[in-house]
């Protein structure tokens, strides 16, 4: 099973990916992680937020919009199960879709944004480029929104197989994983 995680920035996705790896021995791929890696190995600095979409776009015109899925998918181990967080366009989707079939299921994580902007603002994954303005968060996410053929992530969470509301606690977020899980085997 291949579990893909789309959302919103800080609306779940690397929580239910942490969860899935740590109780229920699913191997974790994050495309963000990957993207992240790539600018460090060519000295191009993360922050602010906006240079990760820029290189993104680049990269994308370079690779093919489907990057950085081809990365990930050479990562991927066959007969472990497998969770993936961050894809951000449509090529991408469709990419692990075809790849894996009914194997892949995409979850979209959703939550509110002044939910998601105040878990930016206690900085709660402790990732650089977080400490932002809400205008300037808003700014960012309504690009990554847009629909252009790099960030397009309304269509991405649009074309969701399920979706888990991101609210709560973080138990009552895990018992919607749970069931999520149950209902997919």
């Amino acid at each position: 099973m291949i579990i893909c995680a789309v959302g919103q920035p800080l609306s779940g996705k690397d929580e239910i990916a942490n969860y899935l790896m740590e109780k229920k021995g699913f191997k974790g791929i994050s495309t963000g992680d990957i993207i992240r890696e790539e600018m460090i190995k060519n000295n191009i600095p993360v922050e602010p937020r906006s240079n990760i979409r820029l290189f993104a776009e680049k990269s994308r015109k370079e690779h093919g919009n489907q990057y950085p899925a081809n990365i990930a998918v050479k990562m991927i181990t066959y007969g472990v199960n497998i969770v993936i967080s961050g894809p951000r366009n449509m090529a991408e989707i469709n990419f692990f879709r075809n790849m894996f079939g009914r194997e892949f299921v995409l979850v979209a994580i959703m939550a509110p944004i002044n939910i998601r902007y105040e878990r930016a603002v206690k900085n709660l994954r402790g990732r650089k480029g977080d400490n932002i303005s809400f205008e300037q968060f808003k700014k960012e996410e309504d690009i990554e929104c847009a629909g252009n053929s790099s960030h397009e992530l309304d269509r991405v969470i649009g074309s969701a197989d399920r979706i888990i509301s991101n609210v709560g606690s973080l138990q009552e977020f895990f018992e919607k994983i749970d069931l999520l899980l149950k209902t997919i085997k």
